[in-house]
């Protein structure tokens, strides 16, 4: 492959790859915006004896789903590159 293809092809992977950064970021935000509020209604409602251990099965679910989506977003961007690679082969390959 050429360095002009290899460059194209990085190109187009990061591009693919920019368009889902931005949403991440936001889910983010959003998640600590409900975590505080829920700690708020638990200094409400519950015993301050049982508030941390409910804070943090509240953390540990909320760190089991970002791991779930580290791992969705590594998939996502191994089937990206994955794809061009493939399609890059494939204008190699006709083009002989």
């Amino acid at each position: 492959m050429t360095a002009m293809k290899k460059a194209q092809l990085e190109d187009r992977i990061n591009s693919a790859l920019s368009n889902s950064k931005g949403y991440q970021a936001k889910r983010n935000e959003r998640t600590m915006e409900e975590i505080e509020k829920t700690i708020r209604e638990m200094q409400l409602q519950m015993p301050p004896e049982e508030i941390p251990a409910a804070v943090e099965r509240m953390i540990d679910d909320r760190h089991a789903k970002e791991l779930e989506d580290m791992l969705l977003k590594l998939y996502e961007q191994k089937a990206i590159q994955l794809k061009e690679e493939i399609l890059a082969m494939l204008e190699e390959k006709a083009a002989k």
